[in-house]
């Protein structure tokens, strides 16, 4: 997944704010707090960054970990040099500069590139620092002492449930149905999306929704509501005139250092300072070229009309694109499954900005972004927000709060971070503290779905935190 306002999201390293988890505790996730999920965020890290060097930020990272964390690193010091522009830019219309969003402070935008989990020539995934000469593992042993057996050609189907007790998992594998049968307990981790299908095929959830699928109630927990997601809205700005264009070869530049990656990475607020209402992703592009369509088309789904305003205003400027993430959305969706197959792709009602304040928040953000066109950079070029095509926003008066509203609503797009489908804790949630589902024995959930509410950030170091605390839960339960 490249380009746009996407690029290596789930690769990007944010562990969120310390309230993000005190909130946890408060909806009744005991000792989900930041003092106790914090040792967890370390567990996990193999930090390989600059700021080490520094003792007030090492002390915010762990070197040891299997998950290797550095910093993207690019080879384009003509854009090195925007970024600082756009740097002091932000600088001066309140969103101050910092050396380590994971470090004392969340509010402001990274100095540096932003953290990830992608050292030079691999990802640094689950499978390669966790199994692969990893933990308990070493190569194609498997995690602790080569205990773990993974099948590959299977896809599960539901739990097996004795009574009130998860005995096993149904599985096809080449066309055939198996029954795979666990000693102790049965987790599931197929993440916001699936592990709400494999819940409703055991008969865990609503009535209605059982009754749609013609399966037997078991518990009636709330599964596949409550979907949280991260969505993002962009706003491009022009600057100064199209750079970088080589006059003996003026066919665009198809390099990876021309193409639009986001190379800072930053947190703000525009009404609550007790942690970041807004994630600040800038992408910069410094020549027309045929990325760009490919960055906002291909990976965001956006139409000519957005597409091809920005292309005309890149053709003569260069383009600042800021994308904004609202991070703790109070709007709700769900997942709806109409079928028990597998194979079957379910209803997903995303409920973007369908809550006021939500919606507010995002205008407001936009709105901050704009002060950027009256900082000494900007205004010295001119610049401008480009102005798109959106028929839905035609009648209203352009710039205005209705106006840029209307804009959020029509450029929100996912960033891929569904969670809360089988979340925990509190009166609603399907899952207890523990992770297990309310109602059921043997039967764990560690995945996106449990998320009690979102991260202020990615949501990759957040799931690997949860795993870790859901490693030390589950083996305090058995051995003590």
């Amino acid at each position: 997944m490249l380009g746009g306002c996407s690029s290596i999201n789930s690769m990007m390293y944010t562990r969120g704010n310390p309230e993000d988890f005190n909130e946890w505790a408060r909806m009744g996730c005991e000792n989900w707090d930041w003092d106790t999920v914090y040792p967890y965020f370390l567990k996990s890290e193999g930090y390989e960054g600059p700021e080490l060097s520094d003792p007030n930020f090492a002390a915010y990272h762990n070197t040891e970990g299997p998950m290797k964390v550095t910093k993207q690193r690019f080879n384009d010091p003509n854009v090195d040099l925007k970024l600082d522009v756009l740097l002091q830019s932000l600088q001066e219309i309140g969103i101050n500069s910092i050396e380590d969003y994971n470090g004392p402070t969340q509010f402001g935008i990274s100095r540096g590139y932003f953290m990830h989990s992608a050292p030079p020539g691999v990802r640094s995934s689950t499978a390669e620092c966790f199994l692969r000469g990893g933990r308990g593992g070493g190569q194609g042993g498997g995690g602790a002492g080569g205990g773990l057996h993974v099948l590959k050609h299977a896809l599960a189907t539901r739990v097996l449930l004795r009574g009130a007790a998860a005995v096993g998992v149904e599985l096809t594998r080449h066309n055939k149905t198996l029954h795979v049968f666990a000693t102790k307990e049965v987790i599931l981790s197929a993440g916001a999306i699936g592990t709400p299908r494999l819940l409703l095929a055991s008969g865990i959830g609503r009535r209605d929704d059982l009754e749609r699928l013609n399966v037997k109630q078991i518990v009636d927990l709330p599964v596949g509501y409550d979907l949280q997601d991260h969505l993002i809205v962009p706003i491009a700005f022009t600057g100064a005139p199209t750079s970088f264009v080589d006059q003996q070869n003026p066919n665009p530049k198809y390099s990876l250092d021309y193409f639009p990656y986001p190379r800072l990475n930053g947190f703000f607020s525009v009404s609550d300072w007790s942690r970041p209402q807004l994630q600040l992703s800038p992408y910069y592009f410094n020549q027309s070229s045929p990325l760009v369509f490919k960055a906002l088309n291909n990976s965001l789904n956006y139409v000519e009309g957005v597409v091809e305003p920005i292309q005309k205003a890149n053709a003569d400027s260069e383009i600042f694109m800021m994308c904004l993430i609202l991070l703790h959305p109070k709007s709700r969706g769900r997942i709806v499954y109409h079928s028990v197959d597998p194979l079957a792709a379910p209803d997903i009602y995303l409920g973007y900005l369908t809550h006021d304040d939500d919606l507010s928040i995002m205008r407001e953000g936009i709105k901050k972004m704009l002060r950027l066109t009256e900082s000494r950079y900007f205004s010295g070029w001119g610049a401008r927000a480009v102005r798109l095509q959106l028929p839905t926003c035609a009648g209203l008066e352009y710039g205005s709060d209705e106006y840029w509203e209307c804009y959020a609503l029509a450029l929100a797009r996912t960033v891929w971070h569904q969670a809360g489908t089988a979340r925990a804790g509190g009166a609603g949630g399907v899952l207890d503290a523990a992770l297990r589902v309310r109602g059921l024995q043997r039967l764990r959930v560690v995945d996106a779905s449990a998320l009690p509410a979102m991260p202020s950030g990615n949501t990759h170091a957040t799931v690997m935190m949860l795993a870790e605390r859901a490693a030390d839960l589950i083996k305090e339960e058995y051995y003590g």
